[in-house]
């Protein structure tokens, strides 16, 4: 088992997008020299501290990587856009392009040189998606790894999804989002969650709660206008970039089988982990590490306690 090593933690904030700010976490093992980057996009009403129960032993098992984690705009600690605010003189709606360029803006500031990899969750997962079939030639070059947890969906979003997603942000901008948080927590974490693993389901819902109401609605509509009419070139994504998709079995957003289906076309690895929602970030430490084993082509960590363990023989292969 890798021994865990002091990391040290740095915290800024950048300017991304229409002068937002974009709060940045960066960790790295202490007396270590890093080599690589390995950033983690959380999902919609997620933070920073969603990954935050993996980040030491992910560290401990590869000591060269500094993990970089952000805020989308208007999430947590990051401001919207000037244009996006409400009360803007010239008012333009929070976009899928501007979150697209959060991202953009963290790699740059954060990760100028070396190798990326990534580990996106739920609706993470489609800004990394997008970001493969659209990186330039010279980001590509430096991708090695994708690591898909909870999704992606399949695109483009019917207009059922649309018009609900659009009830939602209606719902968060003008009552707060307590109501729709306790009404998606079962579908988020799964019924086994919910009953057995209280810690999990209560910092799914904490970090929600967390958000303020105009960021969290404006994160919903960006995500419903980007990707109604979004396709993806599955054919022509990267064959030299390793992605491995996980889901959950209890998963009330993406069936299994349609996430199996979507990795097929992706060209991924894929694990279903039983008992366990979306939220696979927040519950993932000891569900899946046997998955893991099957999925890797190097030999595994000897005796791993953490899922953190196994998901770094991914990222390292």
């Amino acid at each position: 088992m890798a021994q865990q090593r002091t990391v040290s933690v740095t915290t800024k904030a950048i300017t991304g997008p229409g002068g937002s700010r974009i709060h940045v976490e960066r960790r790295k093992p202490e007396g270590t020299s890093s080599q690589r980057s390995v950033l983690l996009i959380h999902g919609l009403g997620g933070t920073v501290d969603v990954f935050y129960p993996i980040c030491v032993s992910l560290l401990s098992a590869i000591p060269d990587a500094t993990l970089l984690s952000f805020d989308w705009p208007g999430h947590g600690a990051s401001s919207l856009p000037a244009h996006a605010v409400s009360d803007a003189p010239n008012h333009r709606p929070l976009a899928l392009a501007d979150l697209l360029a959060s991202i953009e803006a963290v790699i740059a500031s954060e990760a100028p040189n070396g190798p990326i990899s990534i580990i996106a969750h739920s609706a993470g997962s489609l800004l990394a998606l997008s970001l493969l079939d659209k990186a330039s030639p010279a980001l590509l070059a430096r991708l090695s790894h994708v690591a898909f947890l909870g999704g992606p969906m399949d695109l483009p979003f019917p207009p059922e999804v649309v018009a609900r997603q659009q009830g939602m942000a209606g719902l968060v901008a003008s009552s707060g989002q307590a109501t729709l948080v306790d009404t998606l927590l079962p579908a988020l974490t799964g019924a086994t969650t919910m009953r057995a693993r209280p810690l999990a389901a209560a910092l799914v819902r904490a970090t929600t709660m967390g958000q303020s109401k105009e960021g969290y609605a404006a994160g919903i509509l960006a995500f419903a206008d980007g990707f109604k009419d979004t396709t993806v070139r599955w054919e022509t994504l990267p064959k030299d970039v390793r992605l491995l998709v996980i889901g959950g079995s209890e998963d009330q957003f993406v069936d299994p089988s349609s996430l199996g289906a979507i990795a097929n076309k992706m060209g991924a690895q894929h694990a279903t982990v039983q008992d366990v929602g979306q939220s696979v970030s927040c519950v993932m430490h000891t569900e899946i590490h046997l998955i893991f084993d099957d999925l890797c082509s190097s030999p595994m960590i000897e005796d791993p306690e953490t899922t953190t363990e196994i998901l770094s023989k991914f990222l390292s292969v």
